[in-house]
């Protein structure tokens, strides 16, 4: 997750100058790492398939 958080980081410095890809690259990334922390949390269930 920090290698994710240090790679849009470095992506949103190489874009520097481009405000529009910047605010579209950290909502991608903010969506991302909820999406990330919301699987994480998520409880596995298990399934039985009855013949």
């Amino acid at each position: 997750m920090i290698m994710i958080v240090l790679t849009f980081a470095v992506s949103i410095e190489v874009l520097q100058g481009r405000l529009q890809l910047q605010l579209g690259l950290l909502t991608l990334a903010c969506i991302l790492l909820i999406f990330m922390w919301r699987l994480k949390e998520a409880n596995a269930i298990e399934v039985h398939i009855d013949d």
